[in-house]
């Protein structure tokens, strides 16, 4: 019995080792519990983080049907869309504007139930409406050229089969409406001063392609009649419409030299850089300096492969980027390419992007590219191919649209959709269709395209960037 009694203060330590162990343990399960909720936010973060990144490059299935939407025969081909800065988009189609809401449908408060016929001048003979622009308040400009009848009391005409034509701009407010601060009640028709082909003509303007520059002012490029061949032109407005003489007497100067022209752009010191070409397939990279305003041939060297009239653009950074498509060996060959150049604002190849400047891609049936930059400065390259073989003198069809993403180094992208594309099937068919433009505003990328499976549709297809 003497070994079993134990004393008040044995019990006492027996009890506090206990209560200490209890206490150890309690503090483990905490700390285990602690280790558990770490390890689950972590999980989560990992998820949704690989999810975000998957989300990148994929079809905006808040837009249409599961990213793209396919409007009805009866409102005719796409000619040019936009994104607007509310997330909707606004289409140039067969006359008209049609404004969708971020969700595709029908923006019926924009014009008459979602339409805005674009009007027409008085004693036009014929109207092309091509370009549609959003400017820097969300105000819709678009571009196209008008041609009046020798009747029509516009133009005086003697001695050509050509009619007179104009340079169109039209600019309407953000609800439809034709805005009447802008030239002669919303429209500009300008032939921005340029001489006639001879005396006792009128010029002949054609091919125009404009972009919104700084403060909201329009710059356009074309080509104008001569009494033998053509000249390109470059020209101005001031953002009421007006000529913009600051620019150039008459707003516009000739291109003495070269015949053709694309798409203007604007650097950050007021600069214009374009593509123009002379002769048969020799195309120059021109920039054209405010003061004295005189263009200037950046390259010694004439572009390699065939330049891309409507590619060029800039990142952020103000470097100035372009693309050359690159023939396979033989004119009608399955596999042609594109090569897409950077350079600094100085002119020269930028050496961080790709090789020397420069990155190349080879596509089977490649036929069209156009180049956007996002938020970030990564290029975004949009292209056409075309799946059935066709001789070269006819038309190819194309049946898929790719958009690829590159780094700023030019490396792909491959977080980007899948392994850096986005695919965009469109199908099969003998009339084929065309790829009609891309463009970027934010996280968010517009893709529209023609397509003739049937009765000619226009297809318009956003993207998550």
């Amino acid at each position: 019995m003497g070994a079993l009694c134990i004393t008040a203060g044995q019990l006492a330590r027996i009890r506090l080792t206990k209560l200490a162990q209890h206490l150890r343990f309690t503090s483990d399960m905490k700390k285990i519990k602690c280790l558990c909720w770490l390890l689950t936010i972590v999980i989560a973060l990992t998820v949704g983080g690989s999810k975000a990144v998957a989300a990148s490059g994929r079809l905006d299935t808040s837009f249409g049907r599961d990213g793209k939407l396919t409007l009805p025969s009866s409102e005719g081909w796409v000619t040019d869309s936009a994104l607007l800065p509310d997330g909707g988009v606004i289409v140039l189609v067969n006359g008209h504007l049609l404004a969708l809401l971020p969700s595709g449908k029908i923006d019926r408060s924009f014009g008459q139930a979602g339409r805005a016929e674009l009007a027409k001048p008085v004693g036009e003979h014929f109207t092309d409406f091509e370009q549609i622009l959003v400017d820097s308040a969300g105000r819709l400009v678009v571009v196209g050229i008008c041609d009046f009848s020798e009747g029509s009391g516009v133009h005086h005409l003697i001695e050509t089969q050509e009619l007179p034509r104009q340079i169109l701009v039209q600019r309407y407010l953000p609800d439809g409406r034709l805005d009447s601060t802008f030239g002669d009640g919303g429209t500009v028709l300008t032939d921005f001063g340029l001489p006639p082909a001879r005396p006792g003509l009128t010029p002949h303007l054609f091919y125009p392609s404009a972009t919104v520059g700084q403060d909201d002012k329009i710059l356009i490029t074309g080509t104008r009649k001569l009494e033998q061949g053509e000249e390109a032109f470059v020209g101005r407005l001031t953002s009421d419409g007006k000529s913009d003489y600051s620019f150039a007497p008459g707003g516009g100067v000739s291109l003495k030299g070269f015949r053709n022209v694309g798409k203007p752009v604007t650097d950050d010191i007021g600069e214009v850089w374009f593509i123009a070409g002379h002769g048969f397939r020799k195309r120059d990279l021109l920039r054209l300096q405010p003061d004295p305003l005189e263009p200037t041939v950046v390259s010694d060297r004439p572009l390699t492969g065939r330049a891309l009239w409507e590619t060029p653009t800039f990142d952020r950074a103000g470097r100035f980027l372009y693309a050359n498509q690159l023939l396979g060996s033989r004119e009608q060959s399955l596999e042609n390419g594109v090569q897409i150049k950077r350079l600094q604002p100085n002119a020269a190849p930028d050496p961080s992007f790709g090789n020397h400047g420069a990155v190349a891609f080879r596509f089977p049936r490649l036929t069209a590219t156009q180049l956007a930059t996002d938020a970030r400065g990564r290029v975004l390259v949009a292209m056409e191919l075309n799946t059935l073989y066709r001789p070269f003198h006819v038309q190819p069809k194309p049946t898929t649209l790719l958009l690829m993403r590159l780094h700023l180094n030019g490396m792909v992208d491959r977080r980007f959709g899948r392994r850096g594309l986005v695919q965009i099937p469109l199908g099969d068919s003998e009339q084929g269709g065309s790829f009609q433009g891309l463009d970027v505003l934010g996280k968010t990328a517009l893709i529209s395209a023609v397509w003739c499976g049937g009765p000619c549709r226009s297809v318009l297809t956003r993207i998550v960037l």
